[in-house]
């Protein structure tokens, strides 16, 4: 049955039965698809002898576009055939003729990856900016993407602002952006809100496409990419399909089956702002009622219903399910509640859970009795999997959004053990007995000769570069300088809007976003100055000044392990500094107390 296995893919698998030529060693050999995804195919080969994992073969199927070669993950031998799962090498790409967008924003979202998602369909040419699986920018060569567009059409500048902008534009090549903001046509302090105003727009234009060319470039973001936005995959895909989705196509895709919440944890509790409408339609959904009476329940059009309920099936929340598997008892309840967003004690937590998961066995890990019930196993996997969902964490540092996912799938291989009768019987017989391990603190690095001492380039500059972008830089540096001296005078807001300002134009050096973080920690914004002194030890790994602010933040966020992490090595690079020592005596102090 469906639900019998938790699907943990990242990428959704498409049945099919193209024939094509494979190539081994040499040889050709006959063969047909199964299955496949952005990342993976299912194929069955003809006479071939059995394939090793590891081995790597030439595909060439014309019928889905896919023309690279393939490394063999798994292999069995069927009789006069060999059925393998085969992972793709190179550039994820393909055509949305073939791979749904909602499939490919939430599949690339579960990798943690970052790079560059390309859409082109004929001269357009479309770019999602993508971090650690997070969408936070978005690009365009479309006149009706520009700002200068999309503001008017917003209503947030004139027609005659428009005409003025557009007019210098021509005559100076000057970036649009840089027009609005020098003009006034629009303040530095609106330059996030208008900018996920335009990403949002570009990514829901893309729904629109039924044949387009995709590829991912996974790497470094482009160096000028400063601004980074929130938007969630699910979230968005809910939004634009319930809006957009063909009627013809639901009603004949949806209105005779059965639905049901996903089975599995990932897909259930992404963050997602569900209108009150849908919570109401939700709270029919059982796995037992048809669609077609789910919407004669909730006394919605049955148009917008309809739409409402698809947008949720390729959100991956619900899923069209199978007659003869049994319903999945979610209370909705659970889905709707709105994300905990709060920081305080978060990271502490995560870091603190990734330690210990690896010394627990399952039960431990799911916080359940060896002897706990089938439903006891159910309710424990669903609460640490909605805690520990990588989704729902956007503002987490990567290193701790890596940790959560591995968190994540030690919840769930706990569970998929233990909910099967005969892996939990052999699980419990190879339990070991054993003592409770004393953890021992990590070792620490040792430090280089460069990092023992703070003399020298205190933050990195911005690169040397050409004519075009030295000027940007020139403005970057100009509006930073004066952000300075509005932050000396104490008019933080005032310099936050100018040190974002010379982060647009020039996102290189560290010390922009040092400062900027500092603006928010100096008018009580603990996680927007967490997100900006991050992005300043990233550029800037080992500067003292840097490490003690960002510990600060932590210590004001309630995460005193990873504060003092960071007060640890700055004080390895430079002993005396005076923030740092700070820090620790606070952390003493609190300990004390405790």
């Amino acid at each position: 049955m469906k639900n019998t296995d938790i699907d943990i893919r990242v990428f959704r698998r498409y049945s099919s039965g193209a024939a094509f030529t494979l190539r081994h060693g040499g040889i050709s050999y006959a063969a047909r698809t199964v299955d496949y995804s952005l990342n993976s195919v299912g194929v069955i080969i003809e006479n071939s002898p059995l394939l090793n994992r590891g081995d790597i073969l030439d595909l060439d199927i014309p019928e889905l576009g896919i023309r690279q070669q393939g490394e063999v993950i798994w292999a069995s031998q069927h009789a006069q055939t060999v059925r393998a799962g085969i992972d793709r090498l190179g550039p994820l790409n393909g055509n949305l003729s073939l791979y749904r967008l909602s499939d490919i924003l939430i599949g690339l979202q579960r990798t943690l990856k970052t790079g560059v998602l390309q859409i082109r369909h004929g001269r357009a040419i479309r770019e999602i900016h993508i971090k650690n699986g997070n969408m936070i920018f978005a690009t365009s060569n479309l006149d009706e993407h520009r700002l200068g567009d999309i503001l008017l059409k917003e209503g947030n500048i004139t027609q005659t602002q428009y005409d003025q902008a557009d007019e210098r534009r021509k005559k100076t090549n000057e970036r649009y952006v840089f027009i609005l903001v020098d003009s006034g046509f629009l303040k530095p302090a609106d330059l996030t809100t208008v900018l996920a105003i335009q990403a949002n727009n570009i990514i829901e234009s893309l729904f629109a496409l039924k044949q387009a060319d995709i590829e991912f470039r996974e790497g470094p973001l482009p160096s000028g990419m400063a601004v980074t936005l929130r938007i969630s995959a699910a979230d968005i895909i809910y939004r634009e399909l319930k809006k957009t989705a063909d009627e013809e196509l639901v009603a004949r895709y949806l209105l005779d089956r059965t639905v049901d919440f996903s089975p599995t944890p990932l897909n259930l509790f992404q963050e997602i702002r569900l209108e009150s409408s849908d919570r109401m339609l939700l709270s029919f959904v059982n796995g037992r009622t048809t669609v077609k009476d789910i919407i004669k329940l909730s006394s919605m059009d049955k148009i917008q219903a309809m739409k409402s309920l698809y947008a949720l099936v390729e959100a991956r929340i619900l899923e069209i399910k199978d007659t003869e598997d049994p319903p999945q008892d979610v209370a909705p309840d659970e889905v709707c509640s709105p994300v905990d967003d709060s920081f305080g004690g978060l990271i502490d937590k995560i870091d603190e859970t990734d330690l210990k998961f690896r010394q627990l066995n399952h039960y431990e890990i799911l916080g359940i009795d060896t002897s706990a019930s089938a439903e006891e196993i159910k309710k424990a996997y669903y609460r640490a999997a909605r805690e520990y969902h990588p989704d729902r964490h956007f503002s987490l540092p990567e290193d701790v959004k890596g940790k959560l996912l591995t968190i994540f799938n030690s919840v769930t291989r706990a569970y998929l053990t233990l909910k099967d009768n005969e892996k939990r019987r052999k699980y419990d017989s190879a339990i070991p007995i054993r003592v409770p391990d004393v953890v021992t603190p990590p070792e620490r690095t040792p430090v280089s000769a460069a990092e023992e001492t703070p003399q020298g380039e205190r933050f990195r500059p911005a690169a040397d570069t050409g004519t075009g972008e030295t000027a940007k830089s020139d403005i970057a540096r100009g509006n930073f300088d004066e952000g300075k001296s509005e932050f000396r005078k104490g008019k933080f807001q005032e310099a936050a809007h100018l040190f974002a300002t010379a982060i647009y134009f020039d996102s290189a050096p560290s010390e922009y976003h040092y400062y900027y973080g500092l603006c928010f920690a100096k008018t009580g914004r603990q996680k927007e100055a967490l997100q900006s002194l991050n992005r300043a030890l990233e550029i800037s790994p080992n500067i003292p000044d840097i490490l003690a602010e960002t510990g600060h933040i932590y210590l004001a966020l309630n995460c005193p392990v990873r504060a003092k992490g960071l007060f640890d090595k700055a004080l390895r690079i430079y002993p005396a500094h005076k923030r740092a020592n700070e820090g620790v005596e606070v952390i003493k102090q609190r300990s004390a107390k405790t």
